[in-house]
């Protein structure tokens, strides 16, 4: 191929990519134009899901109450995820997230928590 023929491709090639080129320069950093467009059509008024925790133990005790939820220990008043303990009792944890309130239960292990209370209360004198 003469160096005049590779010139001339060259120009024509460039022309058409100068041609096919994007108006627009797109960021890649930027989130797709669906999930933008989704996040400007929601609701403000529309509430946020309570997160999704995990109690894993209730302590109870003389003037102690205490609660594991997702490995780290609470009291009421605390909170954790932007959710506040509000009470915690033996048969579970009573939380408020924004203006609603949600029951965290403890897991089940077969035992029965009001048949321990009765016994241990009967061997007391």
């Amino acid at each position: 191929m003469s160096e005049r023929a590779f010139v001339l491709l060259f120009a024509l090639l460039m022309h058409g990519m100068a041609d096919s080129a994007p108006a627009e320069i797109r960021d890649p950093t930027r989130p797709p134009r669906r999930l933008l467009e989704a996040a400007q059509n929601q609701d403000p008024q529309q509430e946020a899901a309570p997160p999704r925790l995990s109690l894993q133990s209730i302590l109870v005790g003389q003037g102690r109450r205490l609660a594991l939820i997702d490995g780290k220990l609470l009291t009421e008043g605390q909170s954790i995820e932007g959710a506040e303990v509000l009470r915690i009792d033996p048969s579970g944890v009573e939380m408020r997230f924004g203006d609603k309130n949600f029951l965290l239960q403890p897991p089940r292990t077969g035992m029965d928590p009001k048949r321990f209370e009765s016994s241990s209360r009967s061997t007391q004198p």
